[in-house]
């Protein structure tokens, strides 16, 4: 998570797939990401098969991230846009 926030920067949309959702589970990662001024994706799926739902309605009213937009959640086909929507895609696995 570190290595990837130190090269983001405003604007950024950042997608989460995979176990990388349980980020949204830690306060840190959440208020550095929206502090950061960046847009917060999840797939869905991801978060559906994890059972995060409630929790990502319960960051959605962290007071600090209330000001930004919320978590979105997106599907395959949003997926597959949002990556079309930026000239660079990064990803990054730990």
């Amino acid at each position: 998570f570190d290595r990837m926030i130190r090269l983001a920067t405003p604007g950024d949309n950042l997608l989460l797939i995979e176990n990388g959702v349980y980020a949204i589970t830690n306060d840190y990662c959440l208020r550095t990401i929206y502090a950061l001024g960046m847009n917060l994706f999840c797939l869905e799926i991801d978060i559906t098969a994890r059972g995060l739902h409630n929790t990502a309605a319960l960051a959605n009213n962290i007071p600090e991230i209330q000001q930004h937009p919320t978590i979105e959640l997106i599907n395959d086909i949003d997926f597959v846009n949002l990556c079309g929507q930026h000239r660079k895609v990064v990803s990054w696995f730990p």
